[in-house]
């Protein structure tokens, strides 16, 4: 049941739907996603993990092919790992090729956290082809984690 889920979601998201997937999120959730680049960084409650997938939909479409998904634990601490692969096509209709993992706890079927790891090079120079931002300029930094 869980892993159709998830497997819904990143279906849903490849549509552009990300309140599909919001709407999982608890109140007091965290969303971590990896590298050193804009998008980087720990958002904590739905508002900054609402902001984040607004911001990454903005700038690119994002196409997900879900490949494995594994489901562990009671549904008050489920944990799930998914492998995937992101066709990732910026405004001007270059496309990226990203494969990540995904790593989320949850609890009562709400994400309490979820962690993204992504190519974090590819997303980098994602972002600066889509932005013209470098990747190492200081408005460019990662938020803590």
């Amino acid at each position: 049941m869980i892993g159709r889920m998830v497997r819904g979601r990143f279906a849903a998201m490849s549509r552009g739907d990300t309140a599909a997937v919001l709407r999982l999120f608890a109140d007091d959730a965290c969303f971590h996603y990896g590298g050193r680049h804009a998008l980087a960084g720990a958002y904590c409650g739905r508002r900054e993990i609402s902001q984040w997938f607004a911001r990454a939909w903005g700038l690119f479409r994002i196409e997900f092919e879900v490949h494995d998904v594994v489901v562990a634990g009671p549904p008050w601490n489920t944990r799930v790992a998914t492998r995937f692969s992101a066709l990732v096509t910026a405004a001007d209709g270059r496309r990226f090729l990203n494969h990540g993992m995904q790593y989320a706890r949850i609890r009562w079927g709400r994400v309490r956290e979820d962690h993204i790891y992504p190519d974090t090079q590819l997303v980098a120079e994602a972002l600066e082809h889509a932005t013209g931002i470098p990747a190492g300029a200081p408005h460019g930094a990662p938020r803590p984690v």
